[in-house]
């Protein structure tokens, strides 16, 4: 981050947050941090707990208070390389374009954006997109207050001047006419507001925008048909990075922290099953971390009902008939007669 960028406006509270709120008790302790003012320069594999990033990596932590901090989800695990990519990107100084992760729904694109804005304090807007995104919901309208009507910017516009990281989710939905009026800011120029006559709203200097979306937004994939093909000179202006598909440890790792009363041997049940799923080469049959979650929360929920049951209920029952007989053919590969005992059978064989 630049020294030269702006002050965060906050309109909520000018006081900073206490050491204790932003940096580990390690790092307290041992002063691994260098303090610039406005933020705090901290070795990222510090401040992330994540020995494999880059050792020279330094990312900043703003002090400044925010009630636009977002929320920590303790169960989130990140991938230590796409993290690491996505912050080199999002802070480097000698790129303007913006960030955008792809990848299949529930691989983790918006818990990181979130995990990032906790982590190092950065003040987060959320915009949901969709196709019938208007443009005065990106820029602001004319309301009525007291009495007297006056413009009223949207969140977007406000955090663009205040220095925040601005997620638009599931960016390859907008309609592309409508994408045409984040050319300019997207790359953090000058944003000029139709709706308000022109009006020029300057990016703070610590202002990044970061998208996310199912494809690379140039259209025709079967599968998200909500996804829009858009125009080049958008696409341009993003930087994709890709989600990679986890691993085996990676799931388990997610399933051990989530369900840590859960015997190793029975998430070892559910990972396998995920990896043989994955593993079949159809698109169409993906079990992500959001699903793999959700049948073994429903297994707990439904803990006298059949692994093979849940597995419908949370996974199998929404899949395109095509594929269907492919996935129960996995877990029936992985579980054998396991499929057709229950999570309560396993948990009390444990116990006894």
């Amino acid at each position: 981050m630049s020294n030269a960028a702006m002050k965060l406006n906050e309109t909520s509270s000018d006081a900073y947050e206490k050491l204790e709120a932003l940096l580990s008790p390690d790092v307290i302790k041992l002063k691994h941090y260098v303090d610039k003012g406005e933020y705090l320069l901290v070795l990222a594999k510090d401040l992330f707990g994540i020995p494999e990033m880059d050792p020279k990596m330094v990312v900043p932590v703003f002090k400044t208070k925010t009630s636009y901090r977002a929320p920590l989800n303790k169960d989130y695990i990140p991938n230590p390389r796409i993290l690491e990519q996505v912050v080199k990107l999002l802070i480097s100084p000698d790129i303007d374009l913006s960030v955008c992760l792809k990848g299949e729904s529930g691989s983790g694109k918006t818990e990181m954006v979130m995990y990032i804005s906790h982590m190092m304090n950065w003040p987060l807007t959320i915009k949901q997109i969709n196709s019938n995104i208007r443009v005065d919901e990106l820029e602001g309208e004319r309301s009525l207050n007291g009495g007297n009507t006056g413009f009223v910017h949207s969140d977007l516009v406000t955090g663009f001047r205040n220095g925040h990281l601005i997620l638009l989710d599931e960016v390859d939905k907008i309609d592309p006419d409508t994408a045409a009026k984040l050319h300019m800011p997207i790359e953090r120029k000058p944003w000029s507001l139709s709706a308000n006559g022109g009006e020029v709203i300057t990016a703070n200097g610590y202002t990044r925008f970061i998208g996310t979306a199912n494809t690379n937004m140039s259209g025709g994939a079967r599968r998200f048909v909500s996804s829009q093909r858009q125009d080049a000179a958008f696409i341009k202006r993003f930087l994709i990075v890709e989600m990679e598909k986890p691993d085996k440890v990676a799931l388990t790792n997610v399933l051990t922290k989530r369900y840590s009363s859960l015997p190793f041997q029975v998430i070892e049940k559910f990972v396998r099953v995920a990896i043989a799923v994955n593993d079949s080469g159809k698109e169409d049959s993906v079990m992500d971390i959001r699903q793999l979650v959700a049948w073994v929360g429903t297994s707990m929920t439904l803990k006298t009902f059949s692994l093979l049951d849940t597995f419908k209920i949370a996974f199998a029952s929404a899949l395109p008939l095509h594929v269907v007989d492919l996935v129960l053919q996995a877990i029936d590969l992985s579980l054998g007669e396991d499929k057709d005992k229950s999570l309560e059978y396993f948990t009390a064989k444990k116990s006894r």
